[in-house]
């Protein structure tokens, strides 16, 4: 038809049958042939990156508590089959005397039969750090200065995507709850909480989310009850000077936003200090299909006045 008009681009992709030649010219162009989403990086170990992670694995072993709760966040790139609660991901894993005794898979927001599935603890990342750091193309690692674990690191090429992260740990024993599990349970931590009589003490609350008005660990002081005094813990790395008026100032005020937000929010995992009945870390995902709409509360270094 003479009257069409002719525009744009057409692209075809061919493709040659694979022979010895054309494996050999593939290798002299590409650097080799790789299996994607494999578990084996395309280079060698890094030895700096190495040296680090074997010293924080020897801090680890000295100073690591025998049981802890700590969310860890690893990615693999693995699409394959899993498990109905999949133990890759956000998990918020409890360790008690060296054994994984709970696990929350937080964006499914269901429990990981440890019958069935291995979890991954801290003791795991740092052979997984190790793996990560022979990627070909970038690579990194960051350790936790208190404690030695492999607080971030990744790796990738053309055969790993490999990342992990530790977004919270608390030492000690502690439960972590569920949904309706909080909702029947938390009558009982904040009768546990009352009962230990401790009206005067300081904490850092470390708050966590994509909103506006900073974020970060803050220190806070209460006296008979009262919230007296308020500060971030690192002025520095925060852009707003006013603490947002959202975070709670005392404990029995993070007992009152878990008990508000868990029948408003789609998903909410408490994990609660099996001594003192407060909650230690508490993560609300208040649409489950929205997104940067989470928040993370982690409380840590509860000291009572003169203690």
């Amino acid at each position: 038809d003479a009257t069409l008009v002719q525009s744009g681009m057409a692209v075809v992709c061919a493709s040659e049958r694979w022979t010895v030649g054309t494996a050999d010219t593939w290798s002299q162009w590409f650097g080799g042939t790789v299996a994607p989403g494999g578990t084996e990086p395309e280079g060698e170990p890094d030895p700096a990156l190495v040296a680090d992670i074997e010293a924080g694995r020897a801090r680890w072993r000295q100073a690591a508590p025998g049981t802890y709760t700590a969310t860890i966040d690893v990615q693999d790139g693995d699409d394959g089959p899993h498990t109905e609660c999949p133990a890759r991901g956000s998990v918020r894993v409890t360790v008690t005397d060296g054994a994984p005794t709970s696990a929350v898979n937080l964006q499914q927001g269901c429990r990981i039969d440890l019958d069935a599935t291995e979890v991954t603890t801290i003791d795991d990342l740092f052979d997984l750090a190790v793996t990560a750091s022979g990627a070909a193309g970038e690579r990194g690692v960051t350790i936790d200065p208190t404690w030695g674990y492999p607080a971030s690191f990744f790796g990738y090429d053309r055969a790993v995507e490999l990342e992990g992260a530790v977004t919270t740990f608390t030492s000690g024993p502690s439960t972590t709850l569920i949904g309706d599990e909080i909702t029947t349970g938390l009558d009982e931590r904040r009768d546990r909480w009352a009962a230990a009589g401790i009206e005067d003490y300081r904490f850092v609350l470390d708050w966590q989310c994509f909103c506006i008005g900073g974020t970060g660990p803050i220190e806070l002081t209460v006296t008979d009850g009262a919230p007296t005094a308020a500060s971030w813990l690192d002025p520095g790395s925060v852009e707003a000077e006013e603490i947002p008026p959202e975070v709670p100032r005392t404990i029995d005020a993070v007992f009152d936003l878990v008990e508000a937000e868990t029948p408003a929010s789609d998903l909410v995992v408490a994990t609660f200090d099996d001594q003192l009945g407060h909650p230690s870390t508490v993560y609300f995902d208040r649409l489950r299909n929205a997104v940067d709409d989470e928040l993370t509360i982690v409380i840590s270094d509860l000291q009572p006045a003169g203690g």
